[in-house]
């Protein structure tokens, strides 16, 4: 029997058919994953988040800074003058007596803080008033305070402090001299220290309408110590009507 042996043409055909189906598979898989698609997608996906990282930076750094207080000079100087009323009265007991025993007030303040709000300072008051029947008095008083201001333009305060006091007397004084006669003597005063707090309410124009001026009422009661040799403290009142310019 005869073998029959297959022509040397056919085994090479057969081999670059066989190369010929290799060279499509990698063909193929090339064109399913080319080299370098990957590196491009992500260079690609970069290019992306580069742009939208820093959006997103913009936009919340915005609605931070919303949020924020508002930046205030720290030497915010306003100038502030009322018109006072005295008091002898145990606080909140009575705001207003018949007669009137006036006085005047100037006062500024130093801005701790500032927000939309609320504002956190510091009051310098300075003031005189004239009772007829207790005394007539030179004071300077300090003390923290805070504000909140709602967005139509109205606001209530409030504070606490310490101060000084010189009281004089309201009628001429005498003493006597070496002889046993009343001479009429110089009243030097008497001081003493004061502790004060504060409650006020009033209308901010600046809110609505840009006017930069307040109007106030404030009950400032405070105590008065040393007094006399009978009394160790004192308690008195002033009641404040003013108004507040922003220079």
């Amino acid at each position: 029997m005869a073998l029959r042996i297959p022509p040397a043409e056919s085994n090479g055909a057969k081999t670059a058919e066989r190369e010929k189906k290799t060279r499509g598979l990698v063909f193929k898989k090339a064109r399913r994953r080319p080299p370098g698609a990957n590196e491009a997608a992500y260079g690609g996906s970069m290019r992306n988040w580069s742009v939208i990282i820093p959006l997103v930076l913009i936009f919340s750094s915005s609605g931070w800074a919303q949020d924020q207080p508002a930046p205030v000079a720290k030497k915010q100087f306003p100038l502030e003058v009322s018109f006072i009323n005295h008091a002898v009265t145990m606080p909140f007991h009575a705001l207003i007596l018949d007669p009137i025993h006036p006085g005047f007030n100037l006062g500024t303040e130093y801005v701790y803080s500032q927000g939309r709000r609320v504002r956190f300072y510091q009051s310098l008051q300075a003031g005189y008033y004239y009772n007829k029947y207790n005394a007539k008095a030179l004071y300077f008083m300090t003390g923290p305070g805070l504000r909140h201001t709602f967005r139509f333009g109205l606001f209530a305060d409030a504070g606490l402090g310490v101060g000084y006091l010189h009281s004089f007397h309201v009628t001429e004084i005498f003493a006597q001299d070496a002889s046993g006669e009343y001479v009429r003597v110089k009243d030097n005063g008497k001081p003493a220290f004061v502790f004060f707090g504060s409650l006020g309410l009033g209308w901010d124009f600046s809110a609505r309408i840009g006017w930069p001026i307040c109007l106030f009422v404030r009950y400032q009661p405070y105590i008065q110590t040393p007094y006399n040799l009978q009394s160790s403290i004192f308690p008195q009142a002033l009641l404040h009507f003013g108004v507040r310019v922003q220079l």
